[in-house]
């Protein structure tokens, strides 16, 4: 992988999207409400308010700094440490509800390719540019909370599609994978 890959659109991918784009209002309303019925569900279950920042259990929820601006494509929150976000990413998948975290558990400026500077022209710019030098360096370190709170991030996606019982198994789920590991 290298970093610059060329990912425009073509007209004809323009056309379908003018199409589709019509649909966004009604796909984003039936997910933000698929999400409202997980974290109520949750609540119900006693694992806690999730649009707080407050601790339930182990589990803190991600702020939503503007709940009306959210997609309300999943369900985002953090364990206490990075073990314990991994278990309960592969606890979740044995329930069968999806679930991963957040770029992998790393932020992405440690993305191999941007660590090693990889372009798709191999001449290394933006990194390597005449008209705009710089010696950034990307590791570990460069944000350390960033780090420490990607780590330990769990993301359950929310998909426009799925049925209350969807819904509810999937805050079932996540209930009972934090009251067995947490």
């Amino acid at each position: 992988p290298f970093v610059g890959e060329n990912l425009r659109m073509t007209e004809i991918a323009g056309a379908i999207a003018e199409v589709q784009v019509r649909k966004l209002p009604a796909l984003l309303e039936r997910q933000r409400a698929n999400q409202r019925r997980v974290l109520a569900r949750l609540g119900d279950l006693g694992v806690g308010t999730a649009h707080s920042a407050g601790s339930a259990g182990s589990l803190r929820f991600r702020r939503l700094p503007d709940p009306a601006g959210d997609g309300g494509s999943s369900v985002n929150f953090f364990t206490p440490d990075e073990v314990s976000a991994r278990r309960f990413v592969k606890a979740l998948r044995a329930e069968r509800i999806p679930a991963g975290q957040l770029y992998n558990g790393k932020p992405v400026y440690l993305t191999p390719s941007i660590v090693a500077k990889r372009t798709v022209s191999g001449k290394g710019g933006p990194w390597n540019c005449a008209e705009h030098p710089t010696s950034a360096e990307y590791g570990p370190g460069l944000c350390p909370r960033t780090e420490e709170l990607v780590a330990r991030s769990v993301i359950v996606p929310i998909g426009a599609a799925y049925t209350e019982t969807d819904c509810d198994d999937v805050a079932i789920g996540i209930a009972k994978v934090a009251s067995a590991l947490l």
